[in-house]
């Protein structure tokens, strides 16, 4: 399978599973820019890594199961302030583009979950109002 290259448009959480071992994995539904969909397992429920908006490099098999690579946000600093980082604790920052399918996504799963159409007007003042903020705290770092 040749490694491919493209952003996440969406990255829905939709199972774990617990292996013998208690081990467990967290799968999500990917949908990929270049028109990619598949199912991705991963030892946490929510990663940087696959938010949407990430640039990931991954394969994909027949089975459409994905299997990442790498990932431009693997340094990138949590919601809650943790840090996944390997440069020494400094961490990192992504571009301001990167957070837009996070907040969209953040804001999607605050606002739809449970409700009806009607409330897209508020997703989007939700999605503005975090992507802002986010925004604003980059560029006081």
């Amino acid at each position: 399978m040749p490694n491919k290259t493209s952003r996440i448009v969406n990255s829905t959480f939709t199972s774990q599973w617990t292996a013998p071992n208690n081990k467990v994995l967290y799968y999500h539904k990917l949908i990929m820019e270049n028109g990619d969909e598949g199912t991705c397992g991963l030892a946490e429920q929510s990663p940087p890594k696959i938010w949407s908006g990430a640039i990931i490099t991954y394969t994909i098999d027949e089975k459409n199961k994905i299997k990442v690579i790498s990932s431009d946000m693997d340094n990138e600093t949590k919601p809650n302030g943790n840090q996944k980082s390997n440069n020494g604790g400094k961490g990192g920052v992504a571009k301001q583009d990167s957070f837009l399918g996070y907040a969209w996504s953040y804001a999607k799963d605050l606002v739809i979950a449970g409700k009806t159409m009607d409330d897209v007007e508020e997703l989007n003042k939700v999605a503005r109002y975090i992507y802002t903020e986010i925004g604003k705290m980059l560029q006081n770092e």
